[in-house]
């Protein structure tokens, strides 16, 4: 288990920001305005990746979410694809620097 949390650590960021905007979402309304303020502002700051990726999904399937959960799932799972090309790209830069 540790060499998989040594080999995908922007995954592992990726899912941990998932779950955040799961919570966040879910205590919409359940704090001031002032508190609610303060936590999305870092919040903005580390869904940026999955963020972009739903609206990249969202345009190419014309917003038709009609067709059912189906491209909910797609869409959640394409907000992690960011964070594997960075595990890939730091697995490609530790093997040329173990070379």
């Amino acid at each position: 288990m540790k060499g998989w949390l040594k080999r995908h650590p922007f995954l592992i960021l990726g899912l941990l920001t998932l779950a955040l905007f799961f919570i966040m979402q879910s205590t919409q309304g359940r704090f001031t305005p002032d508190t609610q303020n303060a936590m999305s502002k870092g919040f903005a700051v580390i869904v940026l990746p999955m963020y972009l990726m739903w609206v990249l999904v969202y345009l190419l399937t014309s917003g038709d979410f009609e067709k059912g959960p189906v491209i909910s799932v797609l869409m959640m799972l394409a907000g992690l694809v960011p964070y594997l090309l960075a595990d890939k790209v730091l697995s490609a830069i530790r093997k040329r620097s173990a070379v």
